[in-house]
């Protein structure tokens, strides 16, 4: 029996036996075979070994390796297999879709290789997954077929097809090399960046700088600061967390910074026992660290300590933490469980020590939150256009909540319990202003979680302020009974109190302008100056954050 017979009745043999099970769950059971020795295929074809065929199936180039050969019947079992499932289900012959596949792997004798429609550039913390989850719910939500992705490394390739009888296969590429390359290319990645032409969408983790909004604009592509342009995706936000025992409830952002950095090292340096503090950090490659560094270590001019223990899996830094009566630790919001305890960050002494909650973040009040931008030229492809209305539609935003990240779009029941639980510690706060307090007696935020916030001197909204104004307007316009709408401004503290008084007051009455040309109706409009400061004030993004106005509904 030679070589290929004995081949040809494995794959038989293999097909025979899965021929009763169910055909989606199979299929899906096939697609985790496949991934788990994608590596091992990709390592073979990359170096000659195996060859991709105009039949959909791999051909291998050598003699004698068994290696090479257990791997070509494996995944050639697999295909062939999933060819029946796909052609059964739509009623075509498995020769078609294997062709049809073979076209979207490049195979030899293949004459039309995938169409690219878009390519993404840019930052790690959306590539890694936002980006990805975003495309596959737009693809699907487009009714596109046979939807596959490959990942390596930080680049994340789709292909897929428009529709079942669709001989064209269609790609989207999405390269995370950093937030720089969304605008500019750099001797390290020199074909990335909106500048020189090379991604239609840019992903950042922070908001364009002034110099690269030149760049863009000198290359011919416009200016990326307006609301066409710039797209604030999502809201990523950091909890600290520590073990149950330790006695520390609280830290304003500069003692976080402080144990982090290794500034300090024992407990007792805030109220706890005189022991050493033990930091529980993420690896340096991943979404969250990067969100971290930007927020805690950067502003302060230092780095992480050189003993803190590294984690590439969140869910085993909380099991650490969790395990350890002395320890510290930073992880997204979404792995916050029971095992372990939050810390509540002061942005400093003056303000209110905030728990990281989807309100906290969502109203970008919590220290350690920020937002994510997706970025376009105005002049940009039909496919463009529509990804990014998805991405900042209800449904997009849903998808954001999917990824652990927060949405922007309409709340979901974790949302509604928070922001009445808020309520209530804002009217037991002696703090708290009385006549504010008056205000929000007999109101809400269920509808409303995002603040509206301005640039120093500006009383028009910042882009995402303006988004999320057409998202509450449209909110509104579903509700059955007619409410009142309030919108209770604030400001830094920079100027005297009468003129910040009189500020606060003239950004919530461009608020509720902003809403009216919306279509909202029964809008009042009232200020509180400087009162209330969520952030610090003896920086420019803490005055930032606290010229903002709060929208309160009665209903």
């Amino acid at each position: 029996m030679n070589r290929w017979t004995t081949i040809l009745l494995t794959l038989l043999a293999s097909l025979t036996l899965l021929a009763a099970a169910d055909p989606k769950e199979e299929f899906r059971e096939l697609n985790n075979s496949r991934n788990l020795r994608s590596e091992l295929v990709k390592f073979l074809k990359g170096s000659g070994k195996l060859r991709e065929t105009a039949d959909g199936t791999l051909i291998s180039t050598v003699e004698g390796d068994p290696a090479v050969e257990s791997a070509m019947v494996a995944e050639n079992r697999d295909r062939l297999r999933q060819f029946e499932i796909l052609a059964d289900s739509e009623d075509r012959d498995s020769a078609t879709v294997a062709k049809e596949f073979a076209v979207r792997m490049g195979g030899s004798g293949v004459a039309a290789p995938p169409v690219r429609v878009l390519t993404f550039n840019g930052s790690n913390t959306i590539g890694a997954s936002l980006a990805p989850e975003l495309v596959r719910a737009w693809l699907e939500y487009r009714g596109a077929v046979e939807i596959t992705h490959q990942r390596e490394g930080t680049e994340t390739a789709f292909t897929y097809r428009d529709h079942p009888r669709d001989a064209q296969w269609k790609s989207i590429v999405l390269a995370a090399h950093g937030s720089s390359t969304a605008f500019t290319a750099d001797e390290t990645y020199p074909e990335t960046g909106l500048a020189g032409g090379f991604c239609d969408i840019g992903m950042s983790s922070r908001p364009i700088k002034s110099n690269e909004i030149d760049i863009i604009a000198a290359s011919g592509k416009g200016r990326l600061e307006m609301a066409n342009t710039e797209f604030p995706v999502a809201v990523d936000g950091v909890a600290i967390i520590r073990h149950p025992d330790v006695p520390v409830t609280k830290l304003t952002l500069a003692q976080v910074t402080a144990i982090f950095s290794g500034g300090a090292t024992r407990w007792s340096e805030f109220g706890g026992p005189d022991q050493p503090i033990r930091v529980y950090s993420r690896d340096f490659h991943s979404g969250t660290y990067d969100s971290f560094n930007e927020k805690v270590l950067k502003p302060a001019d230092v780095k992480l300590r050189e003993d803190a223990q590294l984690f590439e899996d969140s869910g085993e830094l909380v099991r650490s933490v969790a395990a350890d009566p002395l320890g510290i630790g930073f992880v997204g919001l979404a792995y916050v469980n029971s095992t372990v305890a939050q810390v509540a960050v002061q942005a400093a002494a003056d303000t209110r020590p905030l728990m990281a909650t989807r309100l906290t973040i969502k109203t970008l009040d919590f220290p350690l939150s920020r937002l994510l931008y997706l970025y376009a030229p105005l002049k940009r492809s039909k496919a463009a256009s529509d990804f990014l209305d998805f991405a900042m539609s209800d449904r997009g935003q849903e998808a954001v909540d999917r990824t652990g990240l927060i949405g922007q779009g309409k709340p979901i029941a974790t949302d509604i319990a928070e922001v009445d639980g808020y309520k209530e510690s804002l009217l037991a706060d002696p703090a708290v202003p009385s006549d504010y307090k008056e205000l929000i007696r007999n109101a809400d935020r269920r509808d409303s979680m995002a603040n509206i916030r301005f640039a120093s001197g500006r009383t028009e909204p910042d882009v995402n302020s303006q988004a999320n104004l057409q998202r509450l307007a449209g909110a509104l316009a579903e509700l059955a009974t007619p409410v009142e709408v309030l919108c209770i401004g604030f400001t830094d503290s920079r100027g005297s109190v009468k003129a910040n008084m009189t500020t606060s007051a003239e950004r919530s009455r461009a608020a509720a302008g902003f809403l009216t040309t919306l279509g909202v109706t029964n809008v009042t409009a009232h200020g509180f100056g400087e009162a209330m400061p969520v952030a610090d004030n003896d920086n420019e993004p803490g005055r930032a954050a606290n010229r903002r106005v709060e929208i309160w509904i009665r209903r």
